[in-house]
């Protein structure tokens, strides 16, 4: 006989709790952010439907996405591509190499990503979707490859193809491209002067008229080692109307050698000082003026403990 009131305790038990959760689910979720009226989570039945949705448009020409899993075990959505490898190179990226690529890009939109990649054309957006997915960035990346003849393999090719994006070095046969020469300084030692002096070479790039920041963006690329000159990336520079340039970098000081701060600032500086509009230059890392202190190991006795050493230097 106690077995049975235990019993019927505890079906009344989950009964009670059952109902509770339906009156929270449909009182309380109901209409909220992210649920519907009835108090279901429609943010993965929205993703269900953009795929359901998107894999039957894909299917149309020769796209077929399916479960797959990638070099680390994780289920992901493969884009296969149902065509011969010359006319989608997609089919022969590793599925690790297609990580690194969507990695680069997620949480972009096509505004986002053609502002900060220019080597993108609009071409190259053509039926990728509203790039939420994985496999809408395989498409981006059939496209481009398709477009500029390219067939890289792995990670490693990946990483060199973003890292030309990023520097608009990408072209095709038949971009018509109006080019450029621009000059980008080097310190080097001179026997004759018998001391460091800066010397030019010339290169030849897209035409822009955003002179100053085509060279910066050659310079960085001639001296980057996994993208980075010194451990910073390259994004912007100004020029104000007391002609200062303003150099925009991103990353962590990073020097390769124990005259790298003397390099590195004197190819900087020298880059924008090589035009007449520039008297000034100031060099910002991460929104915050670029102090020379964080390669101070003088253990005081180099200023530091006084003051800061800003990275502003007058031509």
């Amino acid at each position: 006989m106690e077995n049975i009131k235990i019993i019927i305790k505890i079906i009344i038990t989950v009964f009670i709790i059952i109902v509770v959760a339906g009156m929270y689910k449909f009182n309380y979720l109901a209409n909220k952010k992210g649920y519907d009226v009835d108090g279901n989570n429609i943010t993965q039945s929205e993703k269900i439907s953009y795929l359901e949705k998107r894999s039957v448009d894909l299917e149309k020409d020769g796209i077929r996405i399916i479960d797959s899993e990638d070099e680390f075990g994780d289920r992901i959505k493969e884009t296969l591509y149902l065509g011969t490898s010359d006319k989608n190179p997609l089919k022969d990226v590793s599925l690790l190499a297609r990580r690194l690529w969507y990695s680069e890009f997620i949480g972009m939109d096509k505004g986002g990503i053609m502002e900060k990649y220019e080597s993108f054309r609009d071409s190259d957006f053509e039926n990728t979707g509203e790039l939420k997915e994985q496999f809408d960035f395989d498409i981006l990346l059939n496209n481009l490859l398709k477009r500029v003849g390219l067939q890289p393999h792995n990670g490693e090719h990946i990483e060199s193809l973003i890292n030309d994006l990023k520097y608009d070095n990408i072209t095709s046969d038949t971009d018509e491209v109006e080019m450029m020469t621009i000059r980008i300084p080097n310190l080097e030692w001179s026997d004759d002067v018998g001391d460091f002096v800066v010397k030019y070479k010339e290169y030849s790039v897209k035409k822009t008229p955003k002179i100053l920041d085509a060279v910066y963006k050659k310079l960085f690329e001639l001296n980057s080692y996994n993208g980075k000159y010194e451990g910073l990336i390259f994004n912007s520079v100004s020029i104000d109307k007391n002609k200062t340039a303003k150099i925009i970098l991103s990353g962590s000081w990073f020097p390769g050698g124990d005259m790298s701060q003397l390099f590195f600032r004197k190819n900087i500086d020298e880059a924008a000082f090589q035009f007449d509009t520039v008297d000034m230059v100031t060099v910002y890392v991460d929104g915050k003026l670029f102090d020379w202190c964080i390669d101070d190991e003088s253990d005081g006795e180099g200023g530091c403990n006084e003051s800061a050493q800003y990275w502003i230097d007058k031509k």
